[in-house]
């Protein structure tokens, strides 16, 4: 009985310290039209931002099902400062090995992929901050992608 109390006290304390390091500011997901992907939708996420100092991690995630027919997805990012100035990215991102096998977490045919997107950022200015990503794979409609989220956290100084 003791060693289990141990147990469970010391993978407490692990769980504390991995957790500590991050706060969730912003997370959320859009959901993609069955048929597919147009090449001229866009996900819009509107991120409000109370904080210029510390770091923050942008990370996009791809959801595809099994059906996705290609290795990787090439995106176009475009972060709007409170400001208006606008930076224009082109992002691959893998959601297949060389031997195509499916990278991420799965549950049947479904894969969930993290890929980030901006590391140890420091906001410039406070306010909202727009997220608009495109696919870049020039089909009409791609199929095989379920959603894309964009999430935000708060990191500490150093921490990868």
């Amino acid at each position: 009985m003791r060693k289990l109390i141990y147990i469970v006290c010391l993978f407490s304390v692990f769980l504390i310290f991995c957790c500590c390091g991050r706060t969730t500011v912003f997370d959320e997901c859009r959901t993609i039209e069955r048929v597919g992907w147009h090449k001229d939708s866009v996900c819009t996420f509107l991120v409000e931002v109370a904080d210029t100092v510390n770091f923050h991690r942008v990370e996009v995630i791809i959801r595809n099902s099994a059906n996705y027919p290609n290795q990787n997805l090439w995106l176009f990012i475009d972060k709007t400062n409170p400001d208006g100035t606008t930076k224009k990215d082109t992002v691959q991102c893998f959601l297949a090995d060389e031997y195509g096998r499916w990278t991420g977490s799965g549950v049947g045919s479904i894969f969930s992929n993290s890929f980030i997107y901006q590391d140890s950022l420091v906001y410039s200015q406070l306010g909202v901050y727009g997220y608009t990503i495109q696919q870049g794979m020039r089909y009409d409609y791609l199929e095989g992608i379920n959603s894309v989220g964009l999430c935000v956290t708060k990191v500490s100084r150093g921490e990868k």
